[in-house]
């Protein structure tokens, strides 16, 4: 019976530890991707401890991960950095999702007309809806940013190809923060609108090369508003 709760002990330890791990992991994920956490700063565990009123080493736990994700750059002895990307690894970011999301397009419209793809349609159309609206008014970077990933992670998705997905989805947590950074600083929502606008029409006419170019277009503006910053 004391061995039994020596293992339950040890084990309801061991869950604490990863919660608090996880915690600290999530909070300072959130705070890269929000763009909170700036790349120009160094930042300590033992700072980031004391302000989830956690131990350090959860925290350091933590940052080990998101240095295994590429998310910061650990500095010995001194703490850790927000990870700054390259012109190239930008420039290499974008030619991946070009192929991929430029695959899943001219899937998508070599389907036109199947069940499946006229819920991909509702879809998009309720993105383009939302985004719409949110140009009638003032809205944040973040706004957009958000409506923008579920908009084309829909049209990756369709595919079915999780390995693709997958992919789409860390690249964009990772290096969104740099397109919120460029909307923040003087970027304009109603060109990138417009773009995706064309995609779906792409798509719905089930033109597979025009929802390829179509693809390529945004991201080449896309790419020109990354490079202000």
């Amino acid at each position: 019976m004391k061995q039994y709760r020596q293992a339950v002990k040890g084990e309801i330890i061991l869950i604490e530890r990863v919660t608090l791990k996880m915690q600290a992991y999530s909070y300072l994920k959130k705070q890269i991707t929000d763009g909170i956490l700036k790349p120009d700063e160094i930042y300590t565990e033992q700072g980031f401890a004391e302000m989830l009123n956690i131990s350090r080493t959860p925290v350091r736990e933590a940052v080990l991960q998101l240095a295994h994700e590429d998310f910061v750059s650990i500095k010995p002895n001194k703490g850790f950095m927000v990870r700054e990307y390259s012109e190239r690894e930008i420039e290499e970011y974008l030619q991946v999702r070009n192929a991929i999301e430029g695959f899943c397009g001219m899937y998508a419209a070599d389907t036109a007309g199947s069940e499946k793809w006229e819920k991909l349609i509702e879809t998009l159309e309720g993105y383009l809806k939302r985004l719409h609206e949110m140009m009638q008014r003032e809205i944040t970077p973040q706004e957009f940013m958000e409506t923008d990933l579920l908009f084309h992670i829909a049209i990756v998705s369709y595919s079915g190809n999780s390995q693709m997905l997958s992919i789409i989805k860390d690249m964009r947590y990772r290096m969104d923060r740099i397109g919120l950074r460029a909307y923040s600083e003087g970027g304009t929502f109603t060109n990138a609108y417009r773009e995706h606008v064309k995609i779906v029409e792409a798509i719905k006419a089930g033109k597979r090369n025009d929802v390829y170019r179509a693809i390529e277009v945004h991201l080449d503006k896309y790419r020109e508003v990354l490079s202000r910053v």
